[in-house]
């Protein structure tokens, strides 16, 4: 209840949405796993995402301190199905996911090396790169 008062909470839910719509039909649904690289100390997309599709979502951070607050704020919420990685995007293996979402503040140069470790994997179906303009797909 309180992240859906949250002042940004209306702006995620329509962004969450229009991924959703702009995805190949299936690719972002339950049953598929997802991962949101630069989650934060509050992965509101990710529980949003979580929410509307029932999917799996793994959150990604380099920042150990925004990882904790992260896995405190899943474990408070009683998300079962959402976890916390605190690694580097670059490093992560995405044949175990469908979908990858990449946060707008992952500076450019590692959005190109994780796009890069991704075009290596098998299995990602659909991919949102966000941006301050808009999404890229």
């Amino acid at each position: 209840e309180t992240l859906k008062n949250f002042w940004y909470g209306d702006c995620y839910d329509k962004r969450v949405d229009r991924e959703i719509t702009c995805a190949p039909a299936g690719s972002v649904a339950a049953g598929r796993k997802a991962v949101f690289i630069g989650a934060g100390a509050l992965p509101l997309t990710a529980i949003i995402l979580n929410r509307k599709t029932g999917m799996p979502v793994t959150c990604v951070d380099s920042d150990p301190a925004a990882c904790r607050r992260a896995e405190a704020l899943i474990e408070k919420l009683g998300i079962a199905n959402m976890r916390v990685i605190c690694a580097d995007g670059a490093d992560l293996n995405y044949n175990r996911f469908d979908t990858v979402f990449i946060a707008s503040l992952v500076p450019q140069p590692l959005k190109e090396e994780i796009i890069d470790e991704i075009r290596n994997s098998k299995t990602p179906t659909f991919v949102a790169v966000r941006s301050a303009e808009h999404l890229h797909t």
